[in-house]
């Protein structure tokens, strides 16, 4: 199961687990489902540092992105850089980058693709196959008729509202498979769904709050006919696979 994360900053001084050289520092908490903290994460140098988003994978990993105004990861190019760190499930830190320019750069929020949950889903189906592949060797060396994907997805995005509308879909739909599949006889099946599960949710309030705030609109456009989206397809949640000759 997926605990919660937390990201902001700490002024100097402030009693929160890690060392502070000076100025303000970011830090990252992972709670327990019951609200206790697990363990604390704090990063920073003799200037001033914040993390400002965080967005958590299927598989436990946590992703930050802030600034910092010092050498964090890398020399300073300028004002404030953009960093950006991954840390494990235990706290520790797996990936790492600072990048910026002469002026002042800041990382405000993080998202996330599905590669994650991907890459549980099918390195599961490599254990079952049984023959010593890999998630990657199934997901591209594969011949063109075992490359499938749902039919609402092949629609070409048009403007922003029915691009939001189609992720909206897809998202109901990509919750209610996981939850549905949370009942599944085999347990590793189970496990995926449930951590999967609640990263889907994230991305299904995204993309709801979009819609909510694109329906409200404007004066002008609550004025017009209402125009529903055209995703031109009878079936937008089946399977579709290439047909298979010879």
């Amino acid at each position: 199961m997926r605990n919660p994360t937390a990201t902001g900053s700490v002024e100097l001084g402030t009693p929160v687990p890690g060392t502070t050289p000076g100025g303000i520092d970011g830090f990252l908490a992972q709670f327990d489902a019951s609200g206790n903290r697990t363990w604390t994460r704090q990063l920073g140098t003799t200037a001033e540092d914040q993390l400002w988003g965080v967005a958590a994978d299927a598989a436990g990993n946590a992703t930050v992105s802030g600034f910092t105004a010092g050498d964090l990861f890398a020399p300073n190019a300028g004002d404030k850089d953009i960093v950006v760190a991954r840390f494990d499930p235990t706290g520790a830190i797996t990936l790492n980058d600072q990048l910026g320019s002469i002026g002042n750069d800041k990382g405000t929020n993080v998202a996330l693709d599905l590669n994650g949950q991907a890459r549980l889903w099918l390195g599961y189906a490599a254990e079952i196959e049984g023959k010593g592949r890999t998630e990657d060797q199934l997901a591209f060396f594969r011949d063109a008729h075992e490359f499938r994907n749902l039919l609402l997805v092949e629609q070409a995005n048009g403007d922003f509202a029915m691009t939001i509308a189609r992720q909206f879909y897809f998202d109901v739909w990509h919750s209610w498979l996981l939850k549905e599949l949370l009942y599944s006889s085999d347990q590793r099946i189970r496990e995926v769904s449930e951590k999967a599960r609640k990263e889907v949710q994230y991305h299904l309030r995204r993309s709801a709050g979009w819609v909510i705030r694109l329906g409200d609109g404007t004066d002008h456009r609550r004025a017009a006919p209402p125009r529903p989206p055209d995703l031109r397809s009878p079936e937008p949640a089946r399977a579709r696979h290439a047909p298979h000759h010879g």
